[in-house]
């Protein structure tokens, strides 16, 4: 919608009469996946055991390493790359 009304030389053009149609489809959507959602979060049950085993078993959290490495202010390449030779070394 923004990039058609870029070329226009006014805010308003006839050719736009169509455009609201996507629009209101697009907040149903949205409305309707914030419905699911809700009602997701609403029974969502979380067992802090088995999360806390697969921290253990697996490096599921090295993306969380790098993340946060890169917060730190080391460039999120150089941060994956350290993270990545940390796992190869414990693997090893």
């Amino acid at each position: 919608l923004l990039t058609v009304m870029k070329s226009l030389p006014l805010a308003y053009n006839k050719d736009l009469q169509e455009d609201k149609e996507g629009m209101f489809d697009t907040v149903e959507t949205i409305l309707n996946s914030l419905d699911v959602l809700a009602g997701m979060l609403s029974s969502l049950q979380v067992n802090k055991e088995k999360m806390q085993e697969s921290t253990e078993k697996d490096f599921s959290n090295a993306t969380e390493l790098a993340d946060y490495l890169a917060g730190k202010g080391l460039p999120f390449r150089e941060a994956h790359e350290v993270v990545g030779r940390l796992v190869l070394d414990s693997i090893k």
